[in-house]
């Protein structure tokens, strides 16, 4: 089974590069269902995260030969997922035409991640806080990773993240001891 193969990413991408078809097999088998996850957290549909998905291993089959063998294959192919949600999301709701020198419109921000289930507790964050919190604590992404990916300083995550689960796990504290003063 293609899953238990102990080269690393990028071991994988030579191989491919060196003409072995069963390197990205292997890369698509162990990297589907992280894009999956992550293109469906972004596009808020299930579905079309496995259209993303098969899109943006398409891309990633074509981008091998160039791809650098710096930093992740994750980050690389979770900055591949990223990129091609936003572009369809722009393509669905294309942006009006504005001046560069002046701030976007309100709500025109990042259309791909503006979105939130609203039964989640995370809709209590930015879709930006959002996005950190997923990587790191679904994904278990390292800050580097998430800030390749996202295109934030570290410093900047960690502190965003901290705060977020703060927030977070304090909304939650209150939301419960307000449910269990309504019980009594």
């Amino acid at each position: 089974m293609h899953g238990t193969d102990p080269r690393s990413d990028d071991q994988l991408v030579q191989a491919f590069r060196d003409g072995d078809g069963g390197g990205f097999a292997i890369l698509f088998e162990r990297h589907l269902d992280r894009v999956v996850r992550y293109a469906a957290f972004l596009a808020f549909d299930r579905e079309e995260a496995r259209d993303i998905a098969q899109e943006v291993f398409l891309k990633a089959h074509h981008g091998l030969p160039e791809y650098r063998l710096q930093g992740t294959f994750t980050a690389w192919l979770l900055t591949i997922t990223r990129r091609t949600v936003i572009d369809r999301k722009r393509r669905q709701h294309p942006l009006p035409q504005v001046d560069p020198l002046q701030p976007p419109p309100p709500g025109t921000e990042d259309l791909a991640i503006a979105r939130v289930d609203t039964s989640s507790p995370l809709n209590l964050l930015s879709a930006a806080e959002r996005e950190a919190v997923v990587l790191r604590v679904q994904e278990g992404l390292p800050y580097a990773e998430i800030a390749r990916i996202t295109g934030s300083t570290e410093g900047a995550l960690r502190k965003m993240v901290c705060m977020s689960l703060k927030r977070l796990a304090k909304e939650m504290t209150e939301h419960d001891l307000s449910a269990s003063a309504r019980m009594e």
